[in-house]
């Protein structure tokens, strides 16, 4: 039988991030794993528990599941005033301490969280930020949902594997994701069908309106539907702050960039810090090209006769 680490999470020089620095070549057997009857191959090390991380569901040549892990690039995410974020990780974390209640009145411990919003409001940080703390408080595993059959496959040994761990499905662009797959494995994952317990799902959509009612009108499959809109004047105001922290802007800029991003997105006011500071840009003529970027691109004769502005802003 392959021996099998009892610790639940590699050293640190085993950690997810050298995991994945290792080629193929740096991979060194150690064991022998049973594939069948008196059929063994080399493997390498094993261990108890997944690492905590971000994975994609995936097959090798031969047909086996394993699970990708997946780096994540990203700034530093951070809570932000006036932003719809700090109510949801604060309702997230509510639900990983309530196992004992849920078990108490019979309810199958699950929960599912649809963002909605334009393009560019926040709801992939608010993702990555629950995720995160999934990861580095609760040692928990997110799963990619991109292929729902792979995915269903792969929960199944995962739950047959470590059948409590905590476990975050994240559907990016749910609209498509329902057009690219199944519908039914899709509403099997989020009705609880494939006894998948112990798991918070988390949708994103750009488009509401297209998710059929089965989907975004059934509280037992999403149970929270959340608009992220675009920033407040107290959110930007903090992000233009934090962002800026090490060469503060003066009073007066400050004032000024609030102002003229009304109706931009964090990524923009990013993009306006990077442009400005870090590479020195014009901040009149960076303005521009952000409210430019702000509407979709047209033909050239529609844009003559369109103006480029931002327009409304729906508020959080």
């Amino acid at each position: 039988e392959p021996q099998t680490e009892e610790r639940p999470y590699p050293s640190e020089d085993e950690s997810p991030q050298a995991i994945e620095r290792n080629s193929p070549s740096d991979f060194d057997a150690s064991q022998w794993t049973l594939v069948g009857p008196g059929a063994f191959i080399p493997a390498g090390k094993s261990f108890r528990s997944l690492p905590p991380g971000f994975y994609k569901p995936a097959r090798d040549q031969n047909g086996r599941l394993f699970a990708e892990l997946q780096p994540l690039m990203s700034d530093k995410l951070e809570i932000l005033p006036g932003s719809c974020n700090e109510d949801v990780i604060f309702s997230i974390r509510k639900f990983w301490a309530s196992e004992e209640i849920y078990e108490k009145y019979g309810l199958s411990y699950k929960r599912g969280v649809l963002f909605y919003g334009p393009p560019g409001s926040g709801k992939t940080a608010n993702i990555i930020m629950i995720c995160q703390e999934l990861i580095t408080v609760n040692n928990g595993v997110v799963l990619i949902c991109q292929n729902s059959r792979l995915l269903i496959d792969f929960v199944h040994k995962l739950r047959q594997i470590e059948a409590t761990r905590s476990l975050v499905i994240v559907m990016e662009d749910l609209d498509e994701i329902l057009s690219n797959n199944p519908q039914h494995d899709i509403l099997a994952l989020l009705d609880g069908e494939l006894s998948i317990s112990n798991v918070v799902f988390l949708a994103t959509t750009n488009y509401p309106e297209k998710l059929d009612a089965r989907i975004s009108n059934r509280p037992s499959r999403f149970d929270d539907r959340i608009l992220v809109d675009m920033p407040t004047d107290i959110t930007r105001r903090a992000y233009l702050q934090k962002i800026t922290k090490l060469e503060p802007l003066s009073d007066y800029e400050l004032d000024l960039w609030v102002s003229e991003t009304n109706g931009m997105s964090i990524s923009h006011l990013r993009e306006l810090v990077v442009a400005v500071r870090c590479l020195g840009r014009d901040y009149r003529t960076t303005l521009k090209r952000l409210e430019a970027m702000s509407v979709r691109p047209e033909s050239k004769e529609g844009l003559k006769n369109k103006p480029m502005g931002i327009g409304s802003t729906r508020r959080y």
